[in-house]
């Protein structure tokens, strides 16, 4: 089953959080942009995927994490 949310409610909902957590987890704002923009696309591909096992402001921060790791 796929979370009812769609990707305007998830933009509208989430992104300010989502930049909040990458201006934390880089310290500046200019890469938590970049950082905020890729996560939240991200999450945006995986939706239709997104099973409801967990909040998704959970299953974003995870992401967020994943993404910042990554590069």
């Amino acid at each position: 089953m796929s979370y009812p949310l769609n990707e305007n409610e998830l933009l509208a909902q989430h992104a300010q959080t989502v930049y909040n957590l990458a201006l934390r987890l880089t310290g500046n704002p200019a890469d938590a942009e970049d950082l905020a923009q890729d996560a939240l696309l991200r999450a945006l591909k995986a939706l239709p995927g997104f099973r409801g096992e967990s909040q998704v402001s959970t299953w974003l921060y995870r992401i967020t994490v994943n993404t910042w790791k990554n590069r």
